[in-house]
């Protein structure tokens, strides 16, 4: 019996010890608290559309062509259409001056792609409508396109992540310059 309760007892501890559990590390986007320029417009943000393959919580890379993955042991702290939506929201309104006599305008952002590439390229490109707000205004005002790339060194996720923030950091600020020049 004292030999079953050994076995039994070995058999636990190896299987305790040989249990390993993965390091998930969470991130967050962050508006860009340094936008030194400030524009006469108040913008918004009415939507974001993004494929479904993005709007999860996993951080999306091209793997090739036709296959997508994720980079393992990282992943966004909620859904990444929200977090894009709060992240350039905020960098909109850094980016406004707050005067009370400035137009207002709201801007709906299809994004097509925003993912890493296989050869560690941050590849983003998304079409902006920009609509005013004001009275009497009808339609959109302005569309174009938004489109980057972002090299990555492939080792710190913390610079991709401030990648991701750059990028959404330039997106407000083409969103408010053509606010300004309509």
């Amino acid at each position: 019996m004292k030999k079953v309760f050994c076995y039994i007892w070995m058999a636990l501890l190896v299987g305790c010890i040989s249990v390993s559990r993965s390091v998930t590390s969470t991130y967050i986007l962050c508006p860009d608290a340094s936008a030194s320029k400030q524009y006469n417009a108040l913008v918004s943000v009415s939507g974001i559309e993004l494929p479904e393959y993005l709007d999860r919580h996993s951080i999306t890379v091209r793997v090739n062509k036709h296959t997508i993955g994720s980079l393992k042991g990282h992943q966004w702290a909620q859904n990444f259409r929200r977090m894009i939506q709060n992240s350039l929201s905020a960098d909109l309104q850094l980016r406004s001056t707050g005067s009370k006599e400035a137009p207002n305008y709201s801007v709906y952002v299809q994004i097509h792609q925003f993912e890493l590439d296989a050869d560690n390229t941050l590849n983003v490109n998304a079409n902006c409508i920009l609509n005013s707000s004001s009275k009497g205004a009808n339609g959109p005002c302005k569309t174009f396109v938004f489109s980057q790339k972002y090299a990555w060194g492939g080792n710190d996720v913390d610079e991709l992540i401030g990648l991701y923030d750059k990028a959404i950091a330039d997106m407000a600020e083409m969103i408010a310059g053509k606010a300004v020049g309509l």
